[in-house]
């Protein structure tokens, strides 16, 4: 009798853990899926940043060539430089969450245009142009880049050699 009841104790208590382990997968899983959800609607505020960005160099050119007046050429520098800071806060978040390394290649990488495009934007007018034109390769590679990073709804999907690229080259600004 004694054996019976202490193995109804047993098969109970082995029952309530198993319950508890089925209520705590199944809450973790939850919890993953509400953090994947949170992390691709914060990735997917970036995506307008990115888009103003796959047109920068394109854009800067054609002010410069159509003679653009300095305060317009300022006011794109700075009005890039707004997206370009956005996204690398966004892409600092995910790094943070995930720890995933592109997302901190993909944030060094837009760092380094936020720099220059800070530095541009403080120069004099002549010097401003100059520059620019003298990046101009350099920065149709980027606004390339960021064409195809815009392809990429879900941040997951992000290639780590398309971050690579990004960076090699935003590394070329002067």
């Amino acid at each position: 009798m004694v054996q019976v009841r202490k193995n109804a104790i047993i098969m109970a208590i082995a029952l309530l853990l198993a319950a508890g382990l089925v209520a705590s997968t199944y809450s973790l899983w939850k919890c993953q899926k509400k953090s994947e959800r949170l992390i691709d609607s914060v990735y997917i505020d970036s995506i307008r940043s990115v888009e103003v960005l796959s047109d920068m160099a394109n854009f800067l050119n054609g002010s410069i060539e159509t003679n653009a007046s300095d305060d317009y050429l300022m006011f794109q520098l700075i009005l890039y430089d707004e997206h370009a800071i956005f996204l690398g806060k966004i892409l600092f978040d995910l790094y943070e969450q995930t720890g995933e390394k592109k997302y901190y290649t993909l944030y060094t990488a837009v760092s380094n245009v936020v720099s220059f495009l800070t530095d541009v934007s403080n120069d004099g007018p002549t010097k401003m142009r100059a520059r620019v034109k003298d990046n101009f390769y350099t920065l149709k590679q980027i606004q390339e880049l960021f064409k195809e990073l815009s392809k990429y709804q879900k941040p997951e999907e992000i290639p780590e050699d398309l971050a690579e690229e990004l960076l090699n080259a935003s590394r070329k600004l002067k």
